[in-house]
């Protein structure tokens, strides 16, 4: 047996298969699969969007940008570009929603924590331990306005999960500061 097909036989009999797939519907749906899971996450905002130029088939769809493990891997992070209006979602691992009565605070306005634009680069990354007051909370590099003007390095307001209260606000880089940051290549995670 060659070398390479030995080291992938051991990593299928090491790990078992999760099957992802992104399934494109004329770019107007975006379901992602694990196994029998789903979720459907529609952009709003089309029009708006289109308003200022951009492609309606592309641009102004939701492409998620972001999924992260969240506590004990039971819930996901997730953000997505919107129609270039950044939204985030707190979702179960299985991919069902969080019911209504189930608040997670910070979440909802993505700007800062994943691109405006699909095609930007972008890295995220969601730490539990080691924030002040040992608070959960995302750290971020994108871009934070739709002009791409302002790239930043991010961390989200940190809150107490138990009470609902902010107990530290977020932190980023200079804004419009090119001696920082000028058209970063920040690496996917």
């Amino acid at each position: 047996m060659d070398r390479r097909r030995e080291d992938r036989v051991k990593w299928r009999e090491t790990f078992p298969p999760i099957i992802i797939r992104i399934e494109f519907n004329l770019v107007t749906r975006i379901s992602f699969y694990f196994q029998r899971d789903s979720l459907i996450l529609e952009p709003t905002l089309i029009d708006n969007c289109v308003s200022k130029g951009k492609s309606e088939h592309f641009d102004c769809r939701n492409h998620i940008r972001v999924i992260q493990s969240i506590g004990d891997g039971d819930r996901l992070y997730i953000c997505g570009t919107n129609a270039h209006n950044p939204k985030d979602w707190v979702v179960h691992a299985n991919l069902t929603h969080l019911s209504r009565n189930t608040f997670v605070p910070g979440i909802g306005l993505g700007i800062a924590k994943c691109p405006y634009d699909p095609t930007d680069n972008s890295t995220a990354i969601w730490v539990e331990k080691g924030n002040p007051g040992d608070l959960p909370g995302l750290y971020s590099g994108t871009n934070a306005e739709f002009t791409k003007a302002d790239t930043v390095i991010f961390r989200t307001d940190l809150y107490n999960l138990t009470t609902g209260r902010k107990e530290f606000t977020f932190k980023r880089t200079l804004k419009y500061d090119s001696k920082w940051l000028d058209k970063p290549n920040l690496p996917h995670m």
